[in-house]
């Protein structure tokens, strides 16, 4: 997913109510959505919850596949998690259902608020270190998520994805995730080398002129 698109959407004119509604509202709301899904093990509460979030969203004009397709990201890493826990159907539902909701809280608030003014109220709150590595870690995904597109690619393109040879397959992914890894170390060298030249001092200052 193409960082300009959450960009577009988060700038856009005019926007759903939800663009108009101050961003520590909207950050509230994000807590109290975490809060809910943390508090509860119901998993009719977690599906009314998500029903809720989702009809939140969808109201406030936001794109339903770039919400969806956005929100499915962390679902991937509970699948493997109740994979390898096996913990059966019903807290396997409720704990997707709890990665969903929260998913589609944080989804609905990024595509709605232009990064520069949510991190600009966090700010205010967390520590200068914090919120700047928030900051360049919220940057930073996006590109490592091009990376990864790019490199399963390369390796589709050279029969490397073949399910039919799973031992191949995972010594594949294996030396995929591995050259993942060195590529964001040296991103993140690189920035670190960037951010010295332009004067770092400790403290990302943060422009919000101009942001809707």
């Amino acid at each position: 997913m193409r960082l300009d698109d959450i960009d577009r959407s988060a700038t856009a004119t005019p926007g759903g109510w939800l663009h108009r509604t101050p961003v520590i509202l909207k950050l509230l709301g994000l807590a109290a959505v975490i809060a809910c899904a943390i508090i509860s093990w119901n998993p009719w509460a977690l599906a009314g919850l998500v029903c809720i979030v989702l009809a939140l969203g969808l109201s406030a004009r936001l794109h339903p596949k770039l919400l969806l397709t956005l929100a499915a990201y962390p679902l991937i890493f509970s699948i493997l998690l109740v994979i390898t826990l096996r913990p059966g159907w019903a807290l396997t539902a409720i704990l997707l259902l709890k990665t969903f909701s929260t998913a589609l809280a944080a989804v609905s608030l990024v595509l709605s608020t232009p990064y520069p003014r949510i991190f600009a109220v966090t700010g205010r709150v967390l520590p200068q270190l914090l919120n700047d590595s928030l900051l360049m870690t919220y940057r930073c995904l996006f590109i490592l998520g091009d990376l990864l597109g790019n490199l399963l690619t390369a390796l589709r393109l050279r029969g490397g994805l073949s399910w039919r040879h799973p031992i191949a397959l995972a010594r594949n992914l294996g030396d995929l995730f591995g050259s993942l890894v060195i590529m964001a170390l040296d991103l993140s060298e690189r920035d670190y080398e960037v951010l010295g030249l332009r004067g770092y001092d400790g403290s990302l200052r943060i422009d919000t002129k101009g942001s809707h």
